[in-house]
């Protein structure tokens, strides 16, 4: 459920935060400066919970190539022919499929 908390800037301008628990735990807002578009986006928020197909507002913003170099170097210790492995799948596989999906 998604709720509106009405603020006041150092100028005594009125604000008003959207805020609302996303499926991963996290907790997101959104700012606005009219009532009437939070509320319309509160609506938005608590529809696209409410249904399965909730996209986090986030996505996309790290690109498929940056996403894999962080994970690889998020595995630790591997052995050297773990690593080249996982390289060798993620080059042959899975970004070299990206790209012919984006070229082709």
């Amino acid at each position: 459920m998604a709720y509106i908390r009405k603020r006041s800037t150092a100028g005594g301008e009125a604000r008003y935060d959207v805020e609302y628990q996303a499926p991963d735990g996290s907790i997101r807002s959104k700012t606005f400066n009219r009532r009437r578009d939070a509320d319309a986006y509160r609506r938005s928020v608590e529809t696209e919970l409410a249904q399965t197909g909730w996209v986090d507002p986030n996505a996309g913003k790290v690109t498929l190539r940056e996403y894999s170099v962080r994970w690889l170097a998020g595995r630790g210790k591997l052995s050297p022919r773990t690593r080249e492995l996982y390289e060798g799948q993620l080059r042959l596989h899975i970004l070299a499929l990206l790209t012919l999906v984006w070229v082709g």
